[in-house]
């Protein structure tokens, strides 16, 4: 344009000082370039932004999971959904909860999901609000002996400071009674903040004082699920070394019920008898008296009867263990099974006879979200013990 002004049909100039002008300016133009060009260091012109990434600790797992990808994809849906702040994670004692809490905090190291820090803590019945804040500051980067000095509440008042300003997720493994973020210094997670609390424990009813109304559970493996994961640990060697013992290994699975603890304790177990007469003593052994099988009175029962333990009185705890009197996979109607608390003299019957009842509804009801009862889906006048609670049940009242 500016050539087009300063010349007559692009020959010669129609002002020739404005062109002299013109011409001078582009010179020490092109003199400033030459030496920029010398003198420069131009290797890198531009960088691409640096990948933005996760502060995040890989976890390790289990070597052998199954039956879980399904329910991963769900609980990973559902914890990116925007609606979600708190998600809890419930079911029995090993049923799979932190194996599942272990693969959420993995999945946070292979991509950015838009989280500049996820941070684990296992909190455990003995919840201590100290440890909590320890566990976090550490990850902050707070710790050390000015940290270990500071009282309480100024732990409160950092751990929020370094908190309030960063999209984090807090995965609280195993709790056993609410945990209150705002006495530990965490900022309470919010759609308008985006961070995210998540939490496995035994009971729904510790859902429901976190706020979540719709917890998912985890539940026990399928029949198939449970196969592939027995017939993994025990090895097919050992399966194949006689032709019968394939027929009584899968009766032996059978009797975990899909409990993974026990499939995994009971499988090890299994992986070196390699004789049918071994396989037929398992097979006794769990069908009259499964504690006396090894592993299971020191590996699967005591944990299993941590949920025991945690039930409020020694009320809830008769009524509890009264159950283990019916047989297996056995539905107790509702109504009977609390007529029969109250023949026992578990519940004090008066005059108010509907009091009562709802009395029984009540401790059902605590046994069902304590995972130790389970309601049947299609009816729900019934419940029935899972075959592995229903042998630590047994367990306990020989003990007593």
């Amino acid at each position: 344009m500016e050539l087009q002004r300063l010349c007559l049909c692009g020959v010669c100039s129609t002002n020739f000082k404005s062109s002299f002008r013109y011409g001078r300016s582009v010179s020490l133009m092109l003199i400033e370039v030459l030496n920029l060009q010398s003198n420069g260091v131009f290797e890198v012109v531009a960088t691409e932004q640096q990948a933005m990434r996760c502060v995040v600790e890989e976890r390790p797992l289990l070597r052998v999971i199954v039956g879980q990808e399904t329910m991963l994809v769900r609980a990973w849906n559902r914890l990116m959904d925007d609606e979600t702040a708190i998600m809890g994670l419930y079911g029995m004692g090993r049923v799979g909860k932190t194996t599942l809490l272990t693969q959420i905090n993995n999945k946070f190291c292979k991509a950015y999901y838009g989280v500049e820090i996820v941070i684990w803590v296992v909190v455990s019945n003995d919840l201590r609000v100290e440890n909590i804040q320890d566990d976090i500051a550490e990850k902050l980067g707070l710790c050390g002996e000015g940290w270990n000095r500071k009282k309480k509440r100024h732990k409160v008042t950092d751990i929020h400071a370094h908190m309030k300003n960063k999209k984090f997720v807090l995965l609280l493994d195993d709790i056993w009674r609410k945990v209150d973020l705002t006495e530990i210094g965490v900022p309470f997670p919010t759609r308008e903040n985006r961070c995210k609390v998540v939490f496995t424990t035994r009971s729904r009813e510790v859902c429901g004082h976190m706020g979540v109304d719709d917890p998912m559970e985890v539940q026990c493996l399928t029949d198939n699920e449970a196969w592939d994961l027995f017939e993994k640990k025990v090895g097919p060697l050992t399966l194949k070394s006689h032709p019968c013992i394939l027929e009584q290994a899968r009766r032996v699975a059978a009797k975990c019920c899909g409990l993974p603890i026990a499939l995994n304790v009971i499988g090890e177990t299994m992986s070196s008898k390699r004789t049918i007469q071994e396989w037929d003593l398992a097979v006794q052994v769990l069908n009259s008296y499964a504690a006396d099988f090894s592993g299971m009175d020191d590996q699967v029962l005591p944990i299993l009867k941590y949920s025991y333990d945690n039930l409020k009185d020694d009320q809830i705890k008769s009524c509890f263990e009264y159950c283990s009197l019916f047989p297996e996979d056995h539905l107790i109607e509702k109504e009977k099974l609390i007529d029969y608390w109250i023949c026992e003299g578990f519940i004090t019957e008066n005059e108010d006879r509907e009091r009562t009842v709802n009395q029984g509804y009540k401790i059902i009801g605590i046994l069902v979200r304590s995972c130790l009862l389970m309601e049947e889906e299609s009816n729900k006048s019934k419940v029935k013990m899972h075959d592995v609670v229903r042998e630590m049940a047994l367990w306990i009242t020989s003990d007593l």
